[in-house]
């Protein structure tokens, strides 16, 4: 975890672009990404009241192949190449 006096937290939540259920309509890999997001963000909070806390949601831009579930991130790295990942600038403190 961060050091306690942290001012700025960015967590990166790399999920899987899945194709959206047709019974619940919802998209297995983003939903468990933004169920992440809503637990990390108050959690955070708490445990670093006097930070700013900033967890985003990366999804691939590929489209998903015909006969596929969905792609991820493992995708992008071996069709596109490490370039295809968004960039980010700043001091970055990633969470293990």
């Amino acid at each position: 975890m961060p050091p306690s006096d942290c001012q700025f937290i960015e967590l990166s939540i790399w999920a899987d672009k899945d194709r959206v259920n047709p019974n619940t309509g919802n998209s297995a890999g983003e939903s468990a990404a933004r169920v992440l997001k809503s637990r990390m963000e108050p959690l955070l909070a708490e445990r670093y009241p006097e930070a700013t806390v900033r967890v985003e949601i990366h999804l691939p831009e590929l489209d998903i192949p015909d006969g596929a579930k969905g792609v991820d991130w493992n995708d992008v790295l071996m069709l596109k190449g490490h370039e295809a990942f968004p960039r980010q600038t700043g001091r970055k403190i990633f969470l293990t």
